[in-house]
């Protein structure tokens, strides 16, 4: 025997049958994979990539400027995984390449940082040396090349008051330094 439904009845029953399809696709949509995280040699590859660029005040990576009234910022593709990455012209002929993170706390910025340092280590290879120095809050460390003007600065470190979040960040170009903020 079929069920007989009034029109009210029939009109609540494909009502809530197109809100459980409409779940269901939801659903399906939000299963998709999300991308997997680059491998270290491909965060290598760019690292040496944005190096190279810095040559040229990063030219072929910059996207979308934003002029600001201390200097313009553009927006390109980050290194490592999870960060905010911007190119600053910091007026003279500065162009820094810098990624930022945010991070839940002290300990988790310091163990990212320091797993960071390891890995731009691995990837810089035995001509490029570190320097490590305490910051106000955290710590930086700098990676140079003899015979080369590029830099690259790893940090993590607490934003300044009234501000307590603690980020990371890396920083490459021709005119970083210890002070860099």
């Amino acid at each position: 025997m079929i069920p007989m439904y009034s029109p009210t009845q029939s009109r609540h029953i494909r009502i809530l049958a197109g809100g459980v399809l409409c779940l269901f696709i939801s659903a399906c949509a939000h299963q998709q994979s999300e991308p997997s995280p680059p491998t270290e040699a491909e965060i290598c590859q760019s690292l040496d990539y944005a190096i190279k660029q810095a040559a040229s005040d990063f030219k072929d990576i910059r996207l979308n400027v934003t002029p600001d009234y201390v200097m313009n910022r553009w927006d390109t593709k980050p290194i490592f995984p999870e960060t905010d990455c911007d190119v600053f012209d910091w007026g003279g002929g500065r162009f820094t390449y810098n990624c930022l993170w945010k991070e839940s706390d002290q300990a988790t910025a310091k163990n990212n940082y320091e797993a960071n340092v390891k890995l731009g280590s691995r990837c810089l290879g035995p001509d490029w040396h570190a320097s490590e120095q305490p910051g106000k809050t955290g710590q930086t460390t700098i990676f140079s090349k003899p015979g080369s003007d590029t830099k690259i600065q790893l940090r993590y470190f607490q934003e300044r008051a009234p501000a307590t979040l603690w980020q990371t960040s890396v920083s490459i170009g021709r005119h970083v330094t210890p002070d860099a903020r």
